[in-house]
């Protein structure tokens, strides 16, 4: 549908990005760690969180992966009715100012219009776009909001666009040595500033951001080829075995071969682990989320 992304997946954990879209997740089934602005947020089993056009923000489950139901929203669906929608950002993360009532019927809408985006009823589109209307009814009356001015969007857009600028980088140059100064030298900066920029927008060093995307990286090749795992280590850009199986260690609880032997395991199954280096995360069919939604819908509608 036009102007609306919906999907259930189980995830472990999203690199910091961002969307154009207005994106509401709810975490239906785990708990989720939220990072934007420099905060994290814990987000519990059934809480939702609410994230602004151009809103940078990382994502990873708490303990074990979680599933959530995701809408992405287009503000070009809600502007004949809010023409100023790209400019409106909503001050908190999280729907708490709204009342135990609209919280219920948050959840109701939710549930409906994913029932006939999922299933693709008759006229689901026009069905999902006057409900998703409620809900940013619902929002702009019980949440706190402000408009930015043209001037601090554009502002924004600049510092996404040299964020994206950023991401690329490291993307194109994560498999030999890479260097933070070469980027700062690109885009005419000094490498304090960039330095900063980046853990400003992303809570992490730059040298932290080139891990996770090489450890990514190697877990990609480890689900797809049958490189041995020295190879693997060098084709992602570690500089020694020690330090790539030490990463796997702190981050996965088990060694490389180990966890080479777990995921390969999966081959076959249906609703694989997809990974790449931005994210590890679990997406269903239509029939699967179809059964999810049944799933959910008794737990949170029942």
């Amino acid at each position: 549908m036009e102007g609306l992304r919906l999907f259930f997946n189980t995830l472990e954990y999203r690199t910091p990005h961002f969307h154009k879209d207005f994106e509401l997740v709810w975490a239906v089934n785990g708990n989720l760690h939220v990072k934007s602005e420099q905060k994290s947020f814990l987000i519990k089993e059934g809480e939702m969180v609410f994230l602004n056009t151009n809103q940078p923000h990382e994502m990873k489950k708490a303990e074990e992966s979680c599933t959530i139901l995701t809408f992405q929203i287009a503000p070009d669906l809600l502007e004949n009715e809010v023409p100023d929608i790209r400019n409106i950002f909503f001050s908190e993360l999280g729907l708490n100012s709204l009342t135990k009532n609209q919280k219920v019927q948050v959840e109701k809408l939710l549930l409906e219009v994913a029932g006939q985006y999922i299933g693709e009823a008759p006229y689901f589109a026009l069905y999902c776009r006057s409900r998703l209307q409620e809900l940013v009814y619902l929002m702009l009356t019980g949440i706190s909001h402000h408009t930015i001015t043209d001037e601090k969007q554009n502002e924004s857009k600049l510092k996404n666009a040299r964020l994206q600028r950023l991401f690329r980088f490291v993307d194109q140059n994560y498999m030999k040595k890479i260097r933070l100064n070469d980027f700062a030298e690109m885009e005419g900066l000094s490498l304090s500033s960039v330095s900063h920029f980046m853990k400003k927008e992303t809570n992490m060093s730059f040298q932290e951001y080139v891990n996770y995307v090489r450890f990514n990286a190697a877990c990609s090749l480890i689900m797809t080829t049958k490189y041995n795992m020295m190879d693997i280590c060098m084709e992602s850009g570690f500089s020694d075995y020690r330090y790539f199986s030490n990463t796997f260690l702190r981050k996965t609880g088990m060694t490389p071969r180990e966890y080479s032997e777990k995921v390969r395991s999966l081959v076959g199954d249906e609703t694989k682990m997809h990974h790449n280096i931005y994210s590890k995360e679990r997406f269903y069919t239509a029939e699967q989320s179809l059964k999810l939604l049944e799933k959910y819908s008794l737990r949170y509608a029942g």
